[in-house]
């Protein structure tokens, strides 16, 4: 998933608005704001009002509002003056003339309001949260592409953009919504942003259009690798509603369609991550299999790197057999490494035969040679003692831990064992039974 420029650094949570109302309760202030600090009239609601000095921004909406009926308008100058902009002059319903996005996580909320006029793009943004500091204000970009911000003065505005949610807006993705810091990875006005947001909810009406109105297939931001990369970002929505196989038939429709008009699996971000990275642990494996056959068919040095974090047997014997160096690192990444966590991840019921996979996985590459983190002593933890402190409390850490003890060299089981006897006290009783019988496997 790609992240957003916001005032403080935050983990990025793409759900719509799972928190939006605890922050709203929490930092909205009704008493503070009414008619009388925004540009909205008696008989109009606020949406959004706030001060920027000595002007107010203000979005105001008729008190009745649904999909079918009512309207929303910006407006921004001095209050008891006539306004310096209003959007849109006709009062009618938003659904044709704003974009909407939100992104959120545990209590803060980040929106955005986006239109355009004239080739000059606007954009209210508001980032609230209940133990960090807020920014709300406007964001005007020009036909040219320079920024100016307008920061409200006085905060917290008053804030119920919410009220716009599923009454048809266009909407953003999180990489395109605009701060005070940054104005959105993807352009908020661009065909490609509609491609994105149509892929990640798989929205073929959506895609079909962005792909008409000229979308470029192979867009993306530094930090991105383009819309191959958002193909299951909702997959986690289909699980909860048990619809993974009808999601997944989707996904492969739309790999085939996307492909078709040219999309590259090969973008990379600026630190050399690609779409096999992006989609490892979360894609079908056949997805990431169709991937890497379109962007990798014969290099096999990257395609071990994929069966080594794909936990597939079938690539890494097949890498091998091509001469692939298991000990030859991918972006300073270790294989072995890779791995030995993805054979530790599966833990759920229902996921053995995964396990059984990235296990026989681990095996071929530590019978080819690929070389264990013995550790220091005293010093720094190797891979035993790394999985040991990461997953002691996985159901399949045994089997794992057995494997790396029958590979490593009597160095590494001595350093090992030397960090357990250090490091491996306290928590719980399952971490010392864990540390009690790998500390005898490895004195064997």
């Amino acid at each position: 998933m790609v992240s957003l420029n916001l005032p403080k650094t935050v983990i990025m949570n793409t759900n719509k608005l799972i928190s939006l109302a605890f922050v709203l309760i929490f930092l909205s202030a009704p008493a503070a704001w009414g008619d009388s600090n925004s540009l909205c009239s008696k008989e109009e609601r606020v949406l959004f009002a706030c001060s920027t000095g000595k002007k107010i921004v203000s979005v105001c909406a008729s008190k009745k509002l649904t999909t079918a009926s009512g309207y929303v308008q910006y407006r921004f100058g001095a209050k008891d003056r006539t306004p310096e902009l209003v959007y849109p002059a006709e009062k009618v319903h938003p659904a044709s003339r704003f974009s909407l996005g939100f992104t959120d996580g545990a209590k803060w909320t980040f929106c955005n309001l986006h239109f355009t006029v004239s080739g000059y793009s606007y954009t209210v943004y508001q980032y609230a949260a209940a133990f960090d500091e807020e920014d709300s204000g406007i964001r005007v970009k020009t036909p040219t592409g320079k920024s100016s911000y307008l920061r409200c003065k006085k905060n917290p505005p008053y804030f119920r953009l919410d009220a716009l949610d599923h009454l048809g807006l266009r909407w953003l993705p999180e990489e395109a919504l605009a701060s005070s810091d940054s104005d959105g990875a993807w352009p908020a006005d661009s065909p490609n942003t509609d491609l994105l947001q149509g892929v990640k909810t798989h929205d073929f009406k959506l895609v079909n259009k962005a792909l008409d109105n000229g979308a470029d297939v192979n867009f993306h931001s530094p930090s991105d690798v383009g819309v191959l990369g958002v193909l299951v970002d909702e997959r986690w929505k289909a699980v909860r509603a048990k619809r993974v196989i009808e999601f997944d038939t989707e996904t492969d429709r739309l790999l085939e369609l996307l492909i078709s008009h040219g999309a590259s699996p090969k973008l990379s971000t600026t630190n050399g991550g690609s779409v096999i990275d992006t989609l490892a642990n979360r894609a079908p494996t056949h997805t990431v299999q169709k991937l890497l056959d379109i962007g990798w068919p014969n290099d096999y040095r990257y395609r071990l790197y994929a069966g080594a974090i794909l936990g597939n047997p079938m690539l890494v014997q097949e890498a091998l057999n091509h001469g692939a160096d298991p000990n030859e690192p991918i972006r300073d990444s270790r294989l072995l490494l890779s791995a030995i966590i993805r054979a530790c991840s599966y833990f759920e019921d229902g996921e053995r035969s995964e396990q059984e996979q990235a296990f026989a996985a681990l095996e071929l590459l530590l019978r080819a040679g690929a070389k264990i983190d013995e550790g220091s002593p005293g010093d720094r933890a190797g891979d035993i003692a790394l999985v040991f402190s990461g997953f002691y409390d996985r159901p399949n850490t045994k089997p794992v831990l057995d494997l790396l003890v029958k590979y490593t060299s009597p160095t590494g089981r001595k350093n090992s064992l030397d960090w357990l006897k250090i490091g491996s006290a306290g928590y719980n009783q399952e971490r010392q039974d864990i540390s009690e019988w790998l500390m005898k496997r490895l004195a064997e």
